[in-house]
């Protein structure tokens, strides 16, 4: 079972700022009440494992733009260049190449849901603000 990194109370808050959402906005978007949510945020109660979940989910979504930016920036200060964002297979998110004629086929966040002919990166954002980065 995966490890998911436990969120302090300041780390919800601070998420929810990011997203720049009041609390029941937030609460909205994770199919909860508000009061769970300030709860939360005060420390007098700790989201559950598929809360957290949810939360790093949303989390993902919300920085998908921002974590393609940074895809991109690294991609080409390994040598890459952006062939495509919206490849006709419609399961991955950037396809790369370089000089040497490798391709890099990328998914953002989640593996690609069905099995793809060729090997497909997943990369993820990992608790330092960097990538992990997974072949299938």
């Amino acid at each position: 079972m995966k490890k998911i990194k436990p969120l302090t109370a300041e780390d919800i808050r601070n998420l929810r700022l990011e997203l720049n959402m009041t609390q029941a906005e937030f609460a909205s978007e994770l199919r909860m009440m508000q009061p769970v949510i300030g709860r939360w945020e005060c420390g007098m109660a700790q989201p559950n494992r598929q809360s957290m979940e949810d939360l790093w989910r949303l989390y993902m979504r919300r920085h998908r733009i921002g974590m393609e930016a940074e895809a991109r920036r690294q991609l080409e200060k390994d040598g890459y260049h952006i062939i495509s964002t919206d490849p006709e297979t419609g399961s991955v998110d950037l396809v790369a190449t370089n000089e040497d004629g490798r391709t890099r086929f990328i998914c953002l966040g989640e593996r690609p849901k069905r099995k793809l002919p060729f090997k497909v990166e997943t990369w993820t954002l990992n608790e330092d603000g960097g990538f992990d980065i997974k072949t299938s």
